[in-house]
């Protein structure tokens, strides 16, 4: 009697041991713990702008002027013509070169809204929650090449 006594009492120690072990976790000593907890935020912070943008729908509203995305050409300056300003856009692939004045769209959800002699003001059009919404971009434009 005393020894099924005993049995029982040291299988009911093990299986209290084992399950405190599968509980808690051990820390590896040669692991930084700040530097896990910061890719774990970020890894979030890269999940959570996946689901923002995942929200935003993209507007199609304007019919652009240029062939390829905007980002893809280079900005050679801004001419002045009567008082207004128009920006000189070059296509390093192909060599055309592409005139834009205030009001034309560069991709079916930007347009330019403002140019002066140092900057390109960019709406940038889009949904979110189901409302029509837009941001502003500024480009600096260097006048000295």
């Amino acid at each position: 009697m005393e020894r099924l006594l005993l049995f029982s009492l040291i299988l009911l120690v093990n299986i209290k041991a084992s399950a405190f072990a599968n509980e808690r976790k051990f820390v590896d000593p040669f692991i930084n713990p700040i530097k896990v907890k910061e890719e774990k935020l970020k890894e979030l912070k890269i999940k959570k702008n996946s689901k923002e943008a995942s929200r935003e729908k993209v507007v199609r509203i304007f019919k652009p002027l240029l062939p390829k995305p905007f980002s893809e050409l280079s900005i050679q300056g801004i001419i002045s013509l009567n008082g207004k300003y128009i920006l000189v856009v070059l296509d390093p692939e192909t060599g055309e070169t592409y005139l834009l004045k205030e009001g034309d769209a560069i991709s079916p959800s930007e347009k330019i809204v403002k140019i002066t002699p140092s900057q390109v003001v960019i709406a940038r059009y889009y949904y979110k929650h189901g409302k029509l919404l837009k941001s502003y971009k500024t480009l600096n434009v260097d006048s000295e090449g």
